[in-house]
């Protein structure tokens, strides 16, 4: 099943009513002009309609959103303050009517509909859904706000107004200025309030965006945030992060949004002791807290006065009871002999003279009680009940963060103990609501003192954070939730629990929905903690009931079946309770005198101890191995990673020498580093590294004769270790596969460079072996949950020299960034306004061929198609074709060129430092050295001569005359740091793009040609289709042609037979671990996905080797679509897919249009056409002569 995506339309930018250039407010909808619907002199009505819910038209446009974006808007309207209007033209004349014209479209002459409400105003409305869906999706899924980051038709650069247009006033005041303004990017949670924007609130000049003659981005007004509370500041006044060309307070017109509701990022942990208590089923209890314990043959009420972690977690509580009698403290040794102070009720006092009304712990008569004169009862438990109630009322506000009396009258604190429990700042709490299983995820716990006031008595105690609420749907399936990083881990770890376990058993899977961002609620209105289902719910239940009802598929929620705070005590609604400065406070006499809360892990060692624990034993804890994430630190060295790390002793002097750093780094290093779990996680670290540590202090001291000898002893040494580790300590040992592959690289060197590219047809065999079920791999592993954080495995991209443009990006952040910067160019509406650019390109291939007619001329596509898509996207991204279209014989020399590098990249990546040395060689020397790669040379030549160009041209501001070009896009982009727009770099992308758009879609084009040509029957019905939209016009546009069912169809089996790339494309998930059926895959391990195994997967494709067109037009053919992954998918999806799109359509139709020519083969078979090397781009056999053919 596909991946499951929680969509929310949480947020709205619809406006009912805009400001116009005239600075008067006008309804966002047609003119009230237009919406009379009196007939004209000819009796014709010509009018506007609004479109209420529910109509045919307005479920119409909600259907065609579709998917499951449909499903979570359900039957509401599409975007709040967005109104569909109906444009009606009826001639009274003919007769019918408004009614009849609404029931049907034939009795009317014109009856369109439009969506207004963009906050634009009325003249940018939207015409369709699927004009408004990309706004739409926009709207859902966006962060930030910002315009930019919508892709609709309106919103794009391309079709927002100039800065010229908006504000030429303040555009006039800009260019006067000779002074120009550092441009800084904001913090996260900065904003200028709506408020502060109407009033003129200036901003700081360093904070200004810097006033541009090129702008094109309005300014965009964020209303009112609070940041999140680990900045430890008070909101300020600053730029939002979208591209603001103005300041507010120069009097520029705003586009106000409705703030999406995106959720509060979690601020990082304070201390040991908070850090602690956030992960997942480590410790249930806490110091400070309220709790019941087992006094063996019943349960008592205590307070946890310390805690510690051996092997289990262990508490030490001290009994609550009547001032005139204490037990001891008790060591509690496992969690199930504690349980939640609200997870059971209070009973009545033992003794019938505590049962009055009214009565508290402080007015009770404990001496009378003690004495036996109030009846007959155990006073100490007694006391224990009124001692929690008192407990339960009160709070204490702990870790105090900052103060802000005078200015805001606010304090913020890290903590509170709330009742009978301890609340962190970051972690889920439950809240009192009708509105089903609701929390909250606390970010900021604020003191509010009374206006005029500064006592705290008078102060009131609010939460503030986000609003979630448990939901779940229907699943048939394996269904991966989207990562979501702004909730605690223990919240997470719990869930993943649930649907591992309730969704193959009850078909459903659960997630946490934001329904309210950046809440404020009062300390009453919280009902207590949240403890998370699956580790508590077996100590409540017993682990037998638990797991008899995990196997009928039947998980509670713990939070059901606890009370709420007051519930047990006289605590009233509306009432926060009695504040005390101190927790120890709280407990007044009910606890011996001098009782302390011990601050667990946070406090100083001698108090982490029990007290019946010796010295010898805290003697031992105190001389334990430290974690191991801090071995590197205890070794006076860094975690093994790529390489050694040089680092410096205390004393200043290198602690390895230069020709030891030489040799970690070289390619027995990266063997090394293959696996990528640090050997600090296994049993077997401590003494690697004391060995390590034992070797280098040797090697300080060898001179460089021993080391000669040493080095290539430690080498064998390490590699015997590693081997070991890899083979049986390695988290991935578990992994079924063959040991050699396990233990060393060098068995994918021998496929990928000794059998030159065949290492992915060993990897299908081994899936055949280990686990044929590709389907869910690539469910569950490669696709996973789309919005989870995913990088490139750096040792897969290292073939390519440096990783400085797009592809070559490891790192999800940087990639974002230089793809976001691209991406605009290669949109599908710049696809379609530069088409012609690339109808032009095909044109000039027709001709050629027409010329060839009847000559006998054998051409081979392998080498005519890359000249057509290298001229094509030279001219596209640098409006210069490089001419290969007119070269002798289409330039044999491009295609081979091409093949000989990517073979090299096999090579190159199992040893980077040659690739680094053949780059220090002069140019002019490596094309004498291997004169084949001159192509290459040219092309970087061109690229180089072109970026140079356009730097000059901007510098002068030389204006564009006809089409711009990539660089243009990048070098103005405000987004890249200045190191992004270096010429070396621009030039890498540049290359980088030719390579990528060239042989990549000039694989499928030869591909699809030969079977269109080898099947008769097919040709003949493609032609059939393409006859009859040649008849309505003799030049097609990419548009038409898409709509054509059999050219699509043929269009993706090729796409299916024969994708650009052939190479498995590795990811790694660096956030959260990896579930694939039963194994957990630990995060940071790279899985990649061969779309080659996919496309021929007979589970999916029947007969996948046969090239069949009619697949793509069957019922369920939907589904298939999901696994034809030419392009990839997600974040790291081809850029160019849309410009591939556009070439694979018009250039089929313009050479298999009927009457035009005759192509056919020339001693080609489908050998010649399939794939027999992977060098990362598809290669043919080597011994194949390539797809020829001759024109006829």
């Amino acid at each position: 099943m596909a991946s499951y995506r929680l969509i929310y339309l949480s947020a709205s930018d619809g406006k009912l009513d805009t400001t116009n250039k005239k600075k008067k407010k006008e309804a966002n909808a047609p003119d009230p002009s237009a919406m009379i619907d009196t007939p004209n002199s000819k009796g014709v009505r010509d009018f506007y309609r609004l479109v209420d819910i529910g109509e045919p038209k307005e479920v119409e446009w909600r259907r065609k959103l579709g998917g499951m974006l449909m499903r979570e808007i359900g039957n509401e309207e599409t975007a709040q303050n967005y109104r569909l209007y109906e444009h009606v033209k009826i001639n009274d004349s003919k007769g019918g009517g408004e009614a009849a014209a609404i029931a049907s479209k034939a009795a009317a002459d014109r009856q369109d509909t439009y969506l207004y409400g963009h906050p634009s105003g009325r003249k940018k409305r939207y015409r369709s859904p699927a004009d408004f869906f990309n706004h739409l999706l926009w709207l859902v899924l966006d962060e930030t706000g910002d315009h930019d980051n919508c892709t609709c038709k309106i919103c794009a650069p391309d079709d927002i107004q100039c800065a010229e247009d908006l504000f030429p006033e303040q555009l006039k005041e800009a260019k006067k200025s000779p002074k120009k303004e550092s441009r800084q990017t904001p913090k996260p949670g900065s904003f200028v309030t709506e408020a502060q924007a109407k009033q003129g609130v200036s901003i700081p000049p360093a904070k200004q965006a810097v006033p541009a003659a090129s702008a094109k981005q309005p300014m965009v007004v964020i209303p009112k945030q609070y940041p999140p509370q680990s900045q430890g500041k008070s909101p300020k006044t600053a730029v939002p992060p979208a591209k603001a060309a103005f300041s507010p307070a120069a009097g520029v017109p705003s586009r106000n949004m409705t703030p999406i509701m995106t959720p509060t990022p979690l601020a990082p942990p304070k201390s040991h002791e908070q850090e602690i208590d956030s992960q997942y089923a480590k410790f249930l209890y806490r110091p400070g807290e309220l709790v019941w314990f087992s006094r063996g043959a019943a349960w008592g009420l205590s307070v946890i006065v310390n805690r510690t972690m051996s092997k289990d977690p262990r508490y030490l509580v001290q009994p609550l009871s009547h001032p005139y009698a204490h037990s001891p403290p008790k060591i509690i040794d496992s969690q199930s002999d504690l349980r939640p102070w609200l997870a059971w009720s209070c009973p009545a006092p033992t003794i019938p003279g505590l049962n009055a009304q009214n009565l508290s712990y402080n007015t009770a008569d404990w001496k009378s009680a003690f004495t036996g004169a109030l009846g007959q009862g155990d006073a100490e438990v007694d006391g224990s009940i009124f001692a929690s109630k008192m407990i339960d009322e009160s709070f204490t506000l702990i870790q105090g963060l900052t103060n802000n009396t005078v200015t805001t009258g606010e304090r913020t604190y890290n903590g509170i103990y709330l009742g009978g429990e301890k609340i962190w700042v970051g972690e889920p709490v439950r809240t009192r609501t009708n509105q089903g299983t609701e929390i909250m995820v606390v970010h900021e716990i604020i003191e509010r003192l009374k206006q005029g006031s500064v006592s705290a008595a008078a102060a009131s105690i609010l939460l503030r954070g986000d609003i979630y609420r448990f939901t779940s749907v229907q699943s048939n399936g394996p269904t991966n939730l989207p990562p979501m990083n702004h909730l605690p881990s223990r919240l997470l770890r719990d869930l993943d629990f649930r649907n591992r376990y309730l969704q193959p058993r009850k078909g459903e899977i659960s997630s946490w929905k934001l329904t309210r961002a950046s809440h404020t609620v009062g300390i009453q209105d919280i009902k207590g903690r949240w403890y998370e289902s699956s580790v508590l719910l077996p100590i409540l239940q017993g682990p037998a009931e638990f797991q008899s009802f995990l196997q009928h598929g039947f998980m509670k929620d713990v939070g059901g079946e606890m009370n709420a705070r007051g519930d047990s005590s006289s605590l009233t609604a509306g009432q926060a309770g009695k504040r005390f400065i101190n927790r120890e406070d709280a407990f007044g006499p009910a606890v011996p005198k001098g009782t302390r809360i011990n601050k667990g892990l946070d406090g100083p060692k001698e108090e982490q101890g029990f007290p019946e624990e010796d010295s010898a034993a805290k003697q031992q804890q105190q001389l334990d191995v430290p974690p191991v994430d801090d071995m590197a630190a205890f070794l006076n060295m860094e975690p093994l990673g790529e390489g050694v790390i040089e680092k410096q002793d205390a004393r200043g002097a290198d602690l390895l020498r230069p020709s030891f750093c030489v040799w970690a780094r070289s390619k027995c290093s990266f063997r090394v580093n293959a696996t990528p779990v640090k050997l600090l996680k296994t049993p077997f670290a401590p003494s690697c590294f004391i060995i390590a540590r034992s070797t280098l202090g040797v090697m300080a001291i060898l001179s460089a004769r021993e080391l000669f000898v040493v080095l290539p002893c430690l080498a064998v040494v390490y590699s015997i270790l590693l081997v070991i580790y890899r083979l049986f300590f390695s988290p991935l040992a578990k992994f079924p596969g063959p040991k050699l592959a396990a233990a060393t690289l060098w068995y994918e060197y021998y496929f990928d460079v000794v059998k030159r590219g065949r290492y992915t047809w060993k990897i299908a065999e081994l899936h055949a072996q280990y686990d044929p079920d590709l389907t869910s791999y690539y469910d569950e592993l490669y696709v996973g949950p789309s919005q989870r954080r995913t990088m490139k495995y750096e040792w897969s991209l290292r073939g390519w020299g440096p990783m400085d443009f797009i592809f070559g990006t490891p790192g999800h952040e940087l990639h974002r960034v230089r793809r976001g910067a691209v991406a605009p160019f290669f949109s599908k509406a710049l696809v379609q306004q530069l088409e012609p650019s690339v109808q032009l390109m095909i044109e000039k291939l027709t001709s050629r061929l027409d010329s060839l007619k009847a000559s006998g001329t054998v051409i081979n596509m392998i080498d005519m198609y890359p000249c057509l898509t290298t001229d094509i996207i030279c001219q596209y991204a640098f409006a210069n074709p490089y001419g290969y279209l007119d070269a002798p014989e289409f330039a044999p020399t491009w295609h081979k060129a091409v093949m000989d590098a990517s073979e090299a990249f096999h090579f190159f990546k199992q040893f980077p430092s040659l690739e680094f040395i053949l780059r220090q060689i002069p140019t002019s020397i490596v094309r004498k050295m291997v004169p084949g790669l001159s192509a290459l040379f040219l092309l970087t030549d061109m690229v180089h001569e072109k970026v140079t160009q356009v730097q000059a041209d901007i510098a002068e501001d030389t204006k564009v005359d006809k089409q711009k070009t990539i660089f243009h896009d990048l070098i103005t982009n405000d987004q890249l740091r200045p190191e992004e727009k270096t010429t070396e770099r621009l030039e890498r992308e540049g290359v980088g793009l030719v390579a990528a758009g060239s042989m990549t879609v000039a694989h499928t084009l030869s591909v699809l040609s030969y079977h269109v040509i080898a099947n008769p029957e097919i040709k003949q019905k493609l032609q059939q289709e393409l006859d009859a939209v040649f008849r309505r016009s003799s030049t097609p546009t990419w548009s038409q042609l898409e709509q054509l069912p059999y050219l699509s169809a043929v269009i993706q089996e090729g796409l299916r037979w024969a994708p650009g790339v052939s190479h498995r494309l590795q990811r790694i998930s660096p956030d959260i671990d990896l579930q694939y059926n039963d194994w957990t895959i630990p995060r940071g391990t790279p899985v990649g996905m061969t779309s080659i195994l996919m496309h021929e997967n007979p589970d999916l494709f029947p007969s996948p080797r046969t090239f069949d067109p009619e697949r793509w037009l069957q019922p369920d053919s939907a589904r298939l679509r999901k696994y034809l992954v030419p392009f990839s998918r997600g974040s790291r999806q081809c850029l160019g897919i849309n410009l591939a799109h556009c070439e694979l359509y018009l250039t089929l139709a313009a050479i298999f249009k009927p009457g035009r020519f005759e192509i056919k083969l020339f001693e080609t078979d489908e050998k010649d056409a399939e794939i027999g090397h992977d060098f990362f781009n598809a290669c043919q056999r080597v011994e194949s002569k390539g797809i020829r053919v001759v024109v006829e």
